[in-house]
């Protein structure tokens, strides 16, 4: 059993889109003999599969119309 563990979770975006291209996640943690139980940092994509065109990430769609990014805010 790991003890005191930590974990994060961090959005990374391309410009001025609302949805991230992919999260960092990281967690740490120390087993009760005071070693490390736990340490690890992943990226992971927000992609989606469709049957046309196969995988997509949200964090990087742009609209099929014109060839510009979006969705687009300052929510972020």
């Amino acid at each position: 059993m790991v003890s005191g563990a930590l974990h994060a979770h961090t959005p990374r975006y391309s410009g001025p889109r609302t949805v991230p291209v992919f999260f960092e996640i990281a967690a740490t943690g120390t087993n009760p003999d005071g070693s490390t139980g736990l340490s690890f940092s992943q990226a992971v994509p927000t992609s989606v599969y469709s049957p046309w065109p196969g995988w997509k990430n949200l964090g990087t769609v742009t609209d099929s119309r014109n060839g510009k990014i979006m969705p687009t805010d300052t929510t972020h």
